[in-house]
């Protein structure tokens, strides 16, 4: 039984040689492997497409070009009215080159020829009224030198004369 041992001990050296030694061989086989896939010189990524690949000719470019665009100005302007109404049509369109006393918009006039007709209705009343008071006051000095009316009555259409227009 001991030769037994000693062969088996032996067995078992030799066998741990020759496995380290497949170890080494496989482990140099898979390194080498490895760097004979790879190609050292090309970068590594998505496949290269296919170019055409053109001459390029000399020939004139035209100075002008069209485009369709929308400008917003940087500066503004309030456009106000000296009378309020409602815009009855507006004359100029946005970006319009415009002069001093051009016709922007017309205000409806219907307003307006209301407050005049107002104003005139107004003054032809006061008129009126003075004229009325005039007329009163000739009266009213003839009956006063005749004697039939009193001084005071006379002193009231003499004061509606003279301190015309009466406040309002």
């Amino acid at each position: 039984m001991t030769e037994l041992r000693v062969c088996s001990g032996a067995y078992r050296v030799a066998v741990r040689k020759f496995g380290i030694l497949v170890l080494l061989a496989s482990s140099l086989v898979l390194v080498l492997d490895a760097c004979n896939h790879g190609d050292a010189g090309t970068p590594q990524g998505p496949p290269v497409m296919p170019v055409k690949v053109e001459t390029i000719q000399d020939h004139p470019v035209g100075d002008a070009s069209e485009y369709e665009a929308t400008i917003k100005s940087r500066h503004s302007a309030t456009i106000m009215s000296d009378v309020e109404g409602w815009i009855f049509d507006i004359r100029v369109h946005s970006g319009q080159l415009v002069k001093k006393g051009d016709t922007l918009m017309e205000i409806d006039p219907r307003r307006q020829k209301a407050a005049v007709s107002n104003f005139d209705s107004q003054k032809a009343s006061k008129e009126a009224t003075l004229e009325w008071a005039k007329l009163q006051f000739d009266r009213t000095k003839a009956l006063s030198a005749a004697g039939v009316i009193s001084t005071q009555e006379y002193d009231q259409a003499k004061a509606a004369i003279r301190f015309w227009p009466p406040p309002t």
